[in-house]
């Protein structure tokens, strides 16, 4: 790997340093994120450094975060959280077959670790920051439609399973885990929190943005059931 990274036929291994990645969000499919850096001699000329972004990535039973999901429901939702999605990405040749302007992170090796973790090497990625204006919203839309209707990309497409589908996804995961509800606090107003199995007392609104009317700090019981698909723009309930 460090070889590939550099270019080069033959490395000599100089020195090695193992780091955690500082990344403060939960993600349920991924147990640590870690940087490794050293320095290396390549083809017998002078040391040379190289750095690897470490991506081991879990069954989402792993995770703490699957607690949160009624027991009677996991089995059935196991299936929409399909972990070895990202290996299979990288363990392919997309990168080549992605339309002009769209690329993925160079992968050095996917390493499984067990039946349900594995390791993926990475080139680190430098992270700038930008303006997304609409500008950059338009061509981020015109390269997804070109990603969405790429042959190239076509038969690797088709090799997903049918709980990979971005339909379905929308429609089971991001019905039940993408809305926000708006609760009570202690001034009567509300404010958002994300939206967890079980009801509690609340309104909610359609899109997250849409502006909740007030609620009572002393109900009980929701006004009405939570939608089961996703509903038209400005719906409250």
């Amino acid at each position: 790997m460090v070889a590939a990274s550099l270019d080069a036929m033959h490395v000599e291994l100089l020195t090695s340093h193992v780091e955690v990645f500082p990344y403060d969000l939960p993600a349920i499919t991924t147990s640590g994120r870690f940087l490794v850096s050293g320095t290396a001699r390549a083809d017998g000329q002078d040391a040379r450094p190289y750095v690897f972004f470490v991506k081991v990535v879990q069954s989402w039973a792993r995770s703490p975060l699957s607690r949160e999901v009624p027991e009677q429901l996991r089995a059935s939702w196991a299936p929409l959280v399909p972990w070895r999605t990202e290996l299979d990405i990288y363990r392919s040749d997309l990168r080549e077959r992605l339309p002009a302007g769209l690329t993925v992170p160079r992968a050095f090796a996917v390493h499984d670790l067990d039946d349900e973790s594995a390791a993926v090497w990475l080139e680190l990625v430098p992270a700038r920051t930008v303006n997304w204006d609409i500008e950059r919203h338009e061509r981020a839309a015109h390269l997804l439609g070109r990603l969405a209707g790429s042959a190239s990309v076509a038969p690797l497409a088709a090799t997903a399973g049918p709980a990979r589908t971005p339909r379905l996804y929308a429609d089971t995961w991001l019905t039940y885990n993408g809305y926000q509800r708006c609760v009570a606090n202690n001034s009567g107003g509300c404010r958002w929190s994300p939206v967890r199995s079980t009801r509690t007392c609340g309104h909610g609104c359609w899109p997250p943005q849409t502006r909740c009317r007030p609620c009572s700090t002393n109900s009980t019981a929701c006004p009405r059931p939570r939608p089961t698909a996703t509903p038209a723009p400005g719906t409250c309930w």
